[in-house]
Protein backbone atom coordinates (compact mmCIF):
# COMPACT_ATOMS: atom_id res chain seq x y z
CA UNK A 1 0.00 0.00 0.00
CA UNK A 2 1.61 3.18 -1.15
CA UNK A 3 1.47 6.35 0.92
CA UNK A 4 0.46 8.33 -2.15
CA UNK A 5 -2.62 6.19 -2.77
CA UNK A 6 -3.58 6.39 0.90
CA UNK A 7 -3.43 10.14 0.82
CA UNK A 8 -5.46 10.24 -2.35
CA UNK A 9 -8.57 9.64 -0.27
CA UNK A 10 -8.01 12.94 1.52
CA UNK A 11 -9.73 15.84 -0.17
CA UNK A 12 -7.80 18.97 -1.10
CA UNK A 13 -10.34 21.03 0.81
CA UNK A 14 -9.83 19.02 4.00
CA UNK A 15 -6.07 19.35 3.70
CA UNK A 16 -6.27 23.13 3.31
CA UNK A 17 -8.82 23.55 6.13
CA UNK A 18 -6.97 21.38 8.65
CA UNK A 19 -5.42 23.21 11.56
CA UNK A 20 -1.64 23.35 11.92
CA UNK A 21 0.72 24.23 14.72
CA UNK A 22 1.94 27.82 14.67
CA UNK A 23 5.56 26.73 15.23
CA UNK A 24 7.52 23.49 15.45
CA UNK A 25 8.52 24.47 18.99
CA UNK A 26 4.84 24.78 19.83
CA UNK A 27 4.27 21.19 18.67
CA UNK A 28 7.18 19.92 20.77
CA UNK A 29 5.96 21.80 23.84
CA UNK A 30 2.40 20.53 23.30
CA UNK A 31 3.58 16.91 23.08
CA UNK A 32 5.81 17.45 26.12
CA UNK A 33 2.83 18.90 27.98
CA UNK A 34 0.83 15.80 27.15
CA UNK A 35 3.60 13.45 28.26
CA UNK A 36 4.57 15.40 31.36
CA UNK A 37 1.42 14.91 33.36
CA UNK A 38 0.61 13.46 36.76
CA UNK A 39 2.79 10.47 35.90
CA UNK A 40 5.90 12.54 36.54
CA UNK A 41 5.09 13.59 40.11
CA UNK A 42 2.54 10.92 41.03
CA UNK A 43 3.02 7.62 39.16
CA UNK A 44 6.78 7.94 38.64
CA UNK A 45 7.77 8.62 42.30
CA UNK A 46 5.37 6.00 43.67
CA UNK A 47 6.56 3.31 41.25
CA UNK A 48 10.22 4.13 41.95
CA UNK A 49 9.54 4.18 45.69
CA UNK A 50 7.59 0.92 45.86
CA UNK A 51 9.74 -1.02 43.37
CA UNK A 52 13.11 -0.35 44.93
CA UNK A 53 14.52 2.94 43.72
CA UNK A 54 17.64 2.96 41.56
CA UNK A 55 17.14 -0.28 39.59
CA UNK A 56 13.75 0.83 38.33
CA UNK A 57 15.18 4.13 37.07
CA UNK A 58 17.77 2.34 34.93
CA UNK A 59 15.31 -0.30 33.73
CA UNK A 60 12.90 2.46 32.73
CA UNK A 61 15.60 4.17 30.65
CA UNK A 62 16.38 0.87 28.89
CA UNK A 63 12.72 0.25 28.07
CA UNK A 64 12.33 3.86 26.98
CA UNK A 65 14.99 3.35 24.31
CA UNK A 66 13.79 -0.10 23.18
CA UNK A 67 10.03 0.36 23.41
CA UNK A 68 8.96 3.90 24.34
CA UNK A 69 10.69 6.00 21.67
CA UNK A 70 9.91 3.57 18.80
CA UNK A 71 6.22 3.72 19.78
CA UNK A 72 6.27 7.52 19.91
CA UNK A 73 7.95 7.70 16.50
CA UNK A 74 5.42 5.28 15.01
CA UNK A 75 2.47 7.36 16.23
CA UNK A 76 4.10 10.52 14.89
CA UNK A 77 4.54 8.92 11.46
CA UNK A 78 0.97 7.63 11.53
CA UNK A 79 -0.53 11.05 12.24
CA UNK A 80 1.79 13.02 9.98
CA UNK A 81 1.34 10.71 7.00
CA UNK A 82 -2.44 10.35 6.98
CA UNK A 83 -3.28 13.73 8.54
CA UNK A 84 -6.00 12.10 10.60
CA UNK A 85 -6.73 11.06 14.16
CA UNK A 86 -6.03 7.55 15.45
CA UNK A 87 -9.09 5.63 14.14
CA UNK A 88 -9.13 7.19 10.66
CA UNK A 89 -5.36 6.80 10.27
CA UNK A 90 -5.42 3.09 11.17
CA UNK A 91 -8.42 2.56 8.88
CA UNK A 92 -6.26 3.67 5.93
CA UNK A 93 -3.85 0.85 6.69
CA UNK A 94 -6.48 -1.85 7.28
CA UNK A 95 -10.28 -1.67 7.75
CA UNK A 96 -10.01 -3.55 11.06
CA UNK A 97 -7.72 -0.82 12.33
CA UNK A 98 -10.67 1.53 12.80
CA UNK A 99 -12.11 -0.71 15.54
CA UNK A 100 -8.78 -0.63 17.35
CA UNK A 101 -8.70 3.14 16.97
CA UNK A 102 -12.13 3.63 18.50
CA UNK A 103 -11.37 1.14 21.29
CA UNK A 104 -8.37 3.35 22.02
CA UNK A 105 -10.55 6.48 22.03
CA UNK A 106 -13.04 4.92 24.44
CA UNK A 107 -10.20 3.79 26.72
CA UNK A 108 -8.75 7.31 26.60
CA UNK A 109 -12.16 8.77 27.44
CA UNK A 110 -12.37 6.58 30.56
CA UNK A 111 -8.82 7.62 31.46
CA UNK A 112 -9.73 11.27 30.99
CA UNK A 113 -12.84 10.83 33.16
CA UNK A 114 -10.93 9.81 36.29
CA UNK A 115 -7.74 11.72 35.44
CA UNK A 116 -9.54 15.06 35.74
CA UNK A 117 -10.86 13.95 39.14
CA UNK A 118 -7.26 13.58 40.34
CA UNK A 119 -6.42 17.05 39.07
CA UNK A 120 -9.44 18.27 41.04
CA UNK A 121 -7.97 16.67 44.18
CA UNK A 122 -4.75 18.60 43.60
CA UNK A 123 -6.63 21.87 43.06
CA UNK A 124 -8.41 21.44 46.41
CA UNK A 125 -5.12 20.61 48.16
CA UNK A 126 -3.45 23.69 46.66
CA UNK A 127 -6.29 25.89 47.89
CA UNK A 128 -6.18 24.56 51.44
CA UNK A 129 -2.37 24.69 51.55
CA UNK A 130 -2.39 28.34 50.44
CA UNK A 131 -5.14 29.48 52.82
CA UNK A 132 -4.15 27.30 55.77
CA UNK A 133 -7.83 26.45 56.33
CA UNK A 134 -9.13 23.22 57.80
CA UNK A 135 -11.48 20.80 56.05
CA UNK A 136 -14.21 19.30 58.18
CA UNK A 137 -15.61 15.80 57.74
CA UNK A 138 -16.06 12.41 59.38
CA UNK A 139 -12.43 12.50 60.58
CA UNK A 140 -12.87 15.90 62.24
CA UNK A 141 -11.38 19.22 61.20
CA UNK A 142 -8.01 18.65 59.47
CA UNK A 143 -5.29 20.69 57.77
CA UNK A 144 -3.87 19.37 54.49
CA UNK A 145 -0.86 18.07 56.44
CA UNK A 146 -3.09 15.99 58.74
CA UNK A 147 -3.05 12.68 56.90
CA UNK A 148 -4.95 10.53 56.20
CA UNK A 149 -7.65 12.61 57.92
CA UNK A 150 -7.66 15.41 55.35
CA UNK A 151 -7.69 13.02 52.39
CA UNK A 152 -10.56 11.00 53.86
CA UNK A 153 -12.52 14.20 54.53
CA UNK A 154 -11.94 15.26 50.93
CA UNK A 155 -13.09 11.91 49.55
CA UNK A 156 -16.22 12.08 51.71
CA UNK A 157 -16.96 15.62 50.54
CA UNK A 158 -18.74 17.18 47.52
CA UNK A 159 -15.51 19.16 47.01
CA UNK A 160 -14.36 16.31 44.74
CA UNK A 161 -17.20 17.17 42.37
CA UNK A 162 -16.46 20.89 42.66
CA UNK A 163 -12.83 20.24 41.74
CA UNK A 164 -13.95 18.18 38.74
CA UNK A 165 -16.15 21.03 37.48
CA UNK A 166 -13.46 23.70 37.89
CA UNK A 167 -10.78 21.69 36.08
CA UNK A 168 -13.12 20.81 33.21
CA UNK A 169 -13.90 24.49 32.68
CA UNK A 170 -10.18 25.20 32.24
CA UNK A 171 -9.60 22.18 29.96
CA UNK A 172 -12.60 23.10 27.82
CA UNK A 173 -11.49 26.74 27.50
CA UNK A 174 -8.06 25.72 26.21
CA UNK A 175 -9.13 23.00 23.77
CA UNK A 176 -12.03 25.02 22.36
CA UNK A 177 -9.50 27.14 20.43
CA UNK A 178 -7.72 24.12 18.95
CA UNK A 179 -4.02 24.03 18.23
CA UNK A 180 -3.70 27.77 18.83
CA UNK A 181 -5.21 27.49 22.30
CA UNK A 182 -3.10 24.45 23.18
CA UNK A 183 0.11 25.98 21.85
CA UNK A 184 -0.36 29.29 23.66
CA UNK A 185 -1.14 27.58 26.95
CA UNK A 186 1.89 25.27 26.86
CA UNK A 187 4.14 28.21 25.99
CA UNK A 188 3.15 29.60 29.40
CA UNK A 189 3.15 26.31 31.30
CA UNK A 190 6.47 25.00 29.95
CA UNK A 191 8.85 27.58 31.50
CA UNK A 192 6.69 27.95 34.61
CA UNK A 193 6.71 24.23 35.37
CA UNK A 194 10.46 23.96 34.87
CA UNK A 195 11.04 26.88 37.24
CA UNK A 196 8.85 25.21 39.86
CA UNK A 197 10.39 21.73 39.58
CA UNK A 198 13.99 23.03 39.58
CA UNK A 199 13.23 25.22 42.60
CA UNK A 200 11.70 22.26 44.42
CA UNK A 201 14.70 20.07 43.54
CA UNK A 202 17.07 22.68 44.99
CA UNK A 203 14.93 22.87 48.13
CA UNK A 204 14.83 19.07 48.42
CA UNK A 205 18.60 18.70 48.05
CA UNK A 206 19.10 21.06 51.00
CA UNK A 207 16.98 18.92 53.37
CA UNK A 208 18.49 16.70 56.11
CA UNK A 209 17.31 13.52 54.37
CA UNK A 210 18.73 14.49 50.98
CA UNK A 211 21.56 11.93 51.03
CA UNK A 212 19.27 9.05 52.02
CA UNK A 213 16.68 10.08 49.44
CA UNK A 214 19.16 10.38 46.58
CA UNK A 215 20.83 7.11 47.56
CA UNK A 216 17.47 5.34 47.44
CA UNK A 217 16.58 7.03 44.15
CA UNK A 218 19.79 6.40 42.23
CA UNK A 219 21.72 3.56 43.90
CA UNK A 220 20.81 0.25 42.21
CA UNK A 221 20.93 -3.17 43.85
CA UNK A 222 22.13 -5.71 41.22
CA UNK A 223 19.80 -8.53 42.32
CA UNK A 224 16.71 -6.37 41.69
CA UNK A 225 17.42 -6.19 37.96
CA UNK A 226 16.16 -9.78 37.65
CA UNK A 227 12.70 -9.03 39.02
CA UNK A 228 10.28 -9.31 36.10
CA UNK A 229 7.81 -6.91 37.73
CA UNK A 230 10.40 -4.16 37.35
CA UNK A 231 10.53 -4.61 33.58
CA UNK A 232 6.79 -4.99 32.97
CA UNK A 233 6.00 -1.97 35.14
CA UNK A 234 8.63 0.06 33.29
CA UNK A 235 6.92 -0.71 29.97
CA UNK A 236 3.37 0.11 31.13
CA UNK A 237 4.56 3.25 32.92
CA UNK A 238 6.43 4.42 29.81
CA UNK A 239 3.16 4.20 27.86
CA UNK A 240 1.31 6.20 30.50
CA UNK A 241 4.06 8.83 30.74
CA UNK A 242 4.71 9.13 27.00
CA UNK A 243 0.99 9.32 26.10
CA UNK A 244 1.38 6.14 24.03
CA UNK A 245 -1.68 4.09 23.15
CA UNK A 246 -4.00 7.05 23.79
CA UNK A 247 -4.24 8.44 20.25
CA UNK A 248 -2.78 11.76 21.45
CA UNK A 249 0.50 11.60 19.56
CA UNK A 250 -1.24 10.65 16.32
CA UNK A 251 -3.74 13.50 16.71
CA UNK A 252 -1.04 16.07 17.50
CA UNK A 253 1.17 14.89 14.61
CA UNK A 254 -1.79 15.13 12.24
CA UNK A 255 -1.65 18.92 12.66
CA UNK A 256 1.98 19.13 11.56
CA UNK A 257 2.87 20.56 8.15
CA UNK A 258 3.26 17.81 5.57
CA UNK A 259 7.04 17.65 6.05
CA UNK A 260 6.99 18.21 9.80
CA UNK A 261 10.16 16.87 11.45
CA UNK A 262 9.50 13.56 13.23
CA UNK A 263 12.60 11.70 14.41
CA UNK A 264 14.12 14.57 16.36
CA UNK A 265 10.70 15.46 17.80
CA UNK A 266 10.18 11.88 19.04
CA UNK A 267 13.55 11.78 20.78
CA UNK A 268 13.37 15.36 22.08
CA UNK A 269 9.90 15.07 23.62
CA UNK A 270 10.63 11.65 25.17
CA UNK A 271 13.87 12.88 26.74
CA UNK A 272 12.26 16.13 27.92
CA UNK A 273 9.57 14.12 29.68
CA UNK A 274 12.09 11.77 31.28
CA UNK A 275 14.32 14.66 32.34
CA UNK A 276 11.39 16.40 34.01
CA UNK A 277 10.42 13.22 35.87
CA UNK A 278 14.03 12.69 36.95
CA UNK A 279 14.25 16.28 38.21
CA UNK A 280 10.96 15.87 40.08
CA UNK A 281 12.47 12.82 41.77
CA UNK A 282 15.37 14.94 43.00
CA UNK A 283 12.75 17.04 44.80
CA UNK A 284 10.36 14.36 46.03
CA UNK A 285 12.74 11.71 47.37
CA UNK A 286 14.96 13.93 49.57
CA UNK A 287 11.83 15.45 51.09
CA UNK A 288 10.17 12.03 51.44
CA UNK A 289 13.27 10.74 53.24
CA UNK A 290 13.32 13.80 55.50
CA UNK A 291 9.71 13.32 56.58
CA UNK A 292 9.95 9.54 56.87
CA UNK A 293 7.68 8.28 54.08
CA UNK A 294 10.33 6.88 51.75
CA UNK A 295 9.36 3.46 50.37
CA UNK A 296 6.07 3.49 52.28
CA UNK A 297 4.19 0.42 51.05
CA UNK A 298 1.02 1.23 52.96
CA UNK A 299 -0.21 3.64 50.27
CA UNK A 300 -0.82 3.26 46.56
CA UNK A 301 0.13 5.66 43.82
CA UNK A 302 -2.73 8.02 44.67
CA UNK A 303 -1.87 7.79 48.34
CA UNK A 304 1.78 8.63 47.72
CA UNK A 305 0.83 12.02 46.28
CA UNK A 306 -2.15 12.80 48.49
CA UNK A 307 -1.37 11.06 51.79
CA UNK A 308 2.25 10.09 52.38
CA UNK A 309 3.97 13.14 50.94
CA UNK A 310 1.67 15.93 52.21
CA UNK A 311 1.57 14.20 55.59
CA UNK A 312 5.19 15.17 56.05
CA UNK A 313 4.76 18.85 55.17
CA UNK A 314 4.98 19.92 58.82
CA UNK A 315 8.47 21.27 58.24
CA UNK A 316 9.14 24.97 58.11
CA UNK A 317 7.58 26.37 54.95
CA UNK A 318 5.46 23.25 54.51
CA UNK A 319 2.32 25.15 53.53
CA UNK A 320 4.11 27.09 50.80
CA UNK A 321 5.86 23.95 49.58
CA UNK A 322 2.57 22.08 49.55
CA UNK A 323 0.89 24.84 47.58
CA UNK A 324 3.68 24.90 44.98
CA UNK A 325 3.71 21.10 44.71
CA UNK A 326 -0.02 20.77 44.16
CA UNK A 327 -0.13 23.79 41.88
CA UNK A 328 2.48 22.02 39.76
CA UNK A 329 0.29 18.90 39.72
CA UNK A 330 -2.66 21.00 38.53
CA UNK A 331 -0.64 22.59 35.72
CA UNK A 332 0.83 19.24 34.66
CA UNK A 333 -2.54 17.58 34.80
CA UNK A 334 -4.29 20.24 32.75
CA UNK A 335 -1.79 19.98 29.86
CA UNK A 336 -2.34 16.21 29.73
CA UNK A 337 -6.11 16.44 30.15
CA UNK A 338 -6.28 18.86 27.22
CA UNK A 339 -4.35 16.41 25.05
CA UNK A 340 -6.63 13.49 25.98
CA UNK A 341 -9.68 15.56 25.10
CA UNK A 342 -8.03 16.64 21.84
CA UNK A 343 -7.30 13.04 20.82
CA UNK A 344 -11.00 12.19 21.02
CA UNK A 345 -12.08 15.52 19.50
CA UNK A 346 -9.79 15.00 16.49
CA UNK A 347 -11.08 11.47 15.92
CA UNK A 348 -14.73 12.57 16.06
CA UNK A 349 -14.17 15.57 13.77
CA UNK A 350 -12.43 13.38 11.21
CA UNK A 351 -15.13 10.70 11.32
CA UNK A 352 -18.25 12.84 11.28
CA UNK A 353 -17.06 16.17 9.89
CA UNK A 354 -18.34 18.10 12.92
CA UNK A 355 -16.96 21.60 13.54
CA UNK A 356 -14.52 21.95 16.43
CA UNK A 357 -16.86 24.04 18.60
CA UNK A 358 -19.62 21.43 18.52
CA UNK A 359 -17.24 18.52 19.00
CA UNK A 360 -15.44 20.02 21.99
CA UNK A 361 -18.73 20.90 23.70
CA UNK A 362 -20.24 17.43 23.19
CA UNK A 363 -17.10 15.49 24.18
CA UNK A 364 -16.54 17.68 27.24
CA UNK A 365 -20.07 17.01 28.47
CA UNK A 366 -19.77 13.26 27.81
CA UNK A 367 -16.45 12.87 29.60
CA UNK A 368 -17.50 15.13 32.47
CA UNK A 369 -20.53 12.92 33.09
CA UNK A 370 -18.31 9.83 32.87
CA UNK A 371 -16.14 11.36 35.59
CA UNK A 372 -18.95 12.01 38.08
CA UNK A 373 -19.01 8.40 39.43
CA UNK A 374 -15.33 8.79 40.36
CA UNK A 375 -16.27 11.63 42.73
CA UNK A 376 -18.94 9.72 44.66
CA UNK A 377 -18.28 10.29 48.35
CA UNK A 378 -20.37 7.42 49.77
CA UNK A 379 -18.55 4.48 51.35
CA UNK A 380 -18.01 1.53 49.04
CA UNK A 381 -19.77 -1.77 49.86
CA UNK A 382 -18.26 -3.42 52.93
CA UNK A 383 -16.07 -0.40 53.71
CA UNK A 384 -16.17 1.68 56.86
CA UNK A 385 -17.46 5.24 56.57
CA UNK A 386 -13.89 6.51 56.84
CA UNK A 387 -12.29 3.88 54.60
CA UNK A 388 -12.78 3.54 50.81
CA UNK A 389 -15.38 5.62 48.99
CA UNK A 390 -17.15 4.57 45.83
CA UNK A 391 -15.24 7.25 43.93
CA UNK A 392 -11.77 6.15 45.00
CA UNK A 393 -12.63 2.47 44.65
CA UNK A 394 -13.75 2.95 41.04
CA UNK A 395 -10.81 5.24 40.28
CA UNK A 396 -8.23 2.75 41.55
CA UNK A 397 -9.61 -0.27 39.77
CA UNK A 398 -10.37 1.46 36.45
CA UNK A 399 -6.90 3.03 36.51
CA UNK A 400 -5.43 -0.46 36.83
CA UNK A 401 -7.22 -1.88 33.79
CA UNK A 402 -7.02 1.24 31.63
CA UNK A 403 -3.26 1.53 32.14
CA UNK A 404 -2.16 -2.13 32.29
CA UNK A 405 -4.59 -3.58 29.76
CA UNK A 406 -5.99 -0.79 27.62
CA UNK A 407 -2.81 1.15 26.88
CA UNK A 408 -0.62 -1.95 26.56
CA UNK A 409 -2.96 -3.85 24.22
CA UNK A 410 -3.75 -0.84 22.03
CA UNK A 411 -0.05 -0.08 21.67
CA UNK A 412 0.80 -3.71 20.89
CA UNK A 413 -1.77 -4.04 18.10
CA UNK A 414 -0.88 -0.61 16.73
CA UNK A 415 2.77 -1.67 16.43
CA UNK A 416 1.78 -4.95 14.74
CA UNK A 417 -0.55 -3.24 12.26
CA UNK A 418 1.85 -0.46 11.37
CA UNK A 419 5.01 -2.57 11.46
CA UNK A 420 3.78 -5.68 9.67
CA UNK A 421 0.69 -4.71 7.64
CA UNK A 422 1.71 -1.22 6.58
CA UNK A 423 5.44 -1.98 6.77
CA UNK A 424 8.22 -1.12 9.19
CA UNK A 425 10.38 0.03 6.29
CA UNK A 426 7.70 2.56 5.34
CA UNK A 427 7.81 4.00 8.86
CA UNK A 428 11.58 4.39 8.68
CA UNK A 429 11.41 5.84 5.17
CA UNK A 430 8.73 8.38 6.12
CA UNK A 431 10.56 9.40 9.30
CA UNK A 432 13.83 9.85 7.41
CA UNK A 433 12.20 11.98 4.70
CA UNK A 434 11.09 14.47 7.34
CA UNK A 435 13.90 14.10 9.87
CA UNK A 436 16.93 16.03 11.00
CA UNK A 437 18.86 12.76 11.05
CA UNK A 438 18.37 9.39 9.39
CA UNK A 439 17.53 6.20 11.20
CA UNK A 440 19.67 3.19 10.17
CA UNK A 441 18.01 0.45 8.12
CA UNK A 442 18.32 -2.06 10.99
CA UNK A 443 16.04 0.12 13.13
CA UNK A 444 13.12 -1.46 11.26
CA UNK A 445 13.63 -4.53 13.48
CA UNK A 446 13.32 -2.42 16.60
CA UNK A 447 9.88 -1.33 15.40
CA UNK A 448 8.76 -4.71 14.03
CA UNK A 449 10.27 -7.11 16.57
CA UNK A 450 11.98 -5.67 19.64
CA UNK A 451 9.29 -3.18 20.67
CA UNK A 452 6.40 -5.67 20.21
CA UNK A 453 8.29 -8.37 22.10
CA UNK A 454 8.87 -5.96 24.98
CA UNK A 455 5.15 -5.13 25.04
CA UNK A 456 4.11 -8.80 24.87
CA UNK A 457 6.47 -9.72 27.71
CA UNK A 458 5.10 -6.91 29.88
CA UNK A 459 1.50 -7.93 29.19
CA UNK A 460 2.26 -11.60 29.88
CA UNK A 461 3.60 -10.72 33.30
CA UNK A 462 0.57 -8.55 34.06
CA UNK A 463 -1.73 -11.49 33.27
CA UNK A 464 0.48 -13.88 35.24
CA UNK A 465 0.40 -11.60 38.28
CA UNK A 466 -3.42 -11.71 38.23
CA UNK A 467 -3.38 -15.52 38.29
CA UNK A 468 -0.85 -15.53 41.13
CA UNK A 469 -2.18 -12.64 43.20
CA UNK A 470 -5.83 -12.42 42.22
CA UNK A 471 -7.75 -9.50 40.76
CA UNK A 472 -6.62 -5.97 41.50
CA UNK A 473 -8.43 -5.28 44.78
CA UNK A 474 -9.76 -8.81 45.36
CA UNK A 475 -12.26 -7.67 47.97
CA UNK A 476 -15.77 -7.91 46.55
CA UNK A 477 -17.62 -9.08 43.47
CA UNK A 478 -17.10 -5.57 42.08
CA UNK A 479 -13.48 -6.54 41.42
CA UNK A 480 -14.80 -8.80 38.67
CA UNK A 481 -17.62 -6.54 37.52
CA UNK A 482 -15.46 -3.40 37.11
CA UNK A 483 -13.14 -4.80 34.39
CA UNK A 484 -16.17 -6.25 32.59
CA UNK A 485 -17.81 -2.82 32.63
CA UNK A 486 -14.58 -1.33 31.24
CA UNK A 487 -14.49 -3.90 28.41
CA UNK A 488 -18.16 -3.34 27.57
CA UNK A 489 -17.68 0.44 27.47
CA UNK A 490 -14.61 0.31 25.24
CA UNK A 491 -15.68 -2.54 22.95
CA UNK A 492 -19.28 -1.33 22.71
CA UNK A 493 -18.25 2.22 21.82
CA UNK A 494 -15.69 0.88 19.32
CA UNK A 495 -18.29 -1.28 17.54
CA UNK A 496 -20.88 1.51 17.43
CA UNK A 497 -18.47 4.16 16.16
CA UNK A 498 -16.87 1.84 13.62
CA UNK A 499 -20.28 0.97 12.17
CA UNK A 500 -21.57 4.56 12.28
CA UNK A 501 -21.80 6.34 8.94
CA UNK A 502 -19.22 9.07 8.63
CA UNK A 503 -18.13 11.58 6.03
CA UNK A 504 -15.22 9.47 4.79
Amino acid sequence: MEVASDLGETSIEAEIARETWITRLGFIFAVWGSMTGLGNVWNWPSKVSLLGGGPFVLIYLIMLALVGIPVVLTEFVLGSTFRRGFPSALKRIHPAGEFLGWFCMANSAVLEAFYVVLIGYAAVYAGFALTGLQLGGPMGAAYFTDQPEFFVNLLMSPLTLVGLIVVWIVVFAIDYFGTKGIERSVMIFFPLLWIIVIGMAIFGLTQPGAAAGINFYLNPQPNQFFETKMWSTAVSLSFFKLSAGMGILTAYASYLPRKGELTNSAVTTSLLDTTFAFTAGLAVFPIAATVGVLGDETVGSVGFAFVAWPGGMTMSGGNLLGFVFFLMIVFLGVTSAVSLLEAVVTAVMDKFGWPRSRTVIVMTIVMFLMGVPFTLWMAAPGAAATDVTWGLYLLDIFDYYVENFGLVLVTLFMMLITGWVWGGAKIIETANEAGDFELPSWYVWVIKVIAPIGIIAAFAFIVLSIFLEGLYLAGTVLDLIAPLVWVVICAGAAIALTMAKGVE
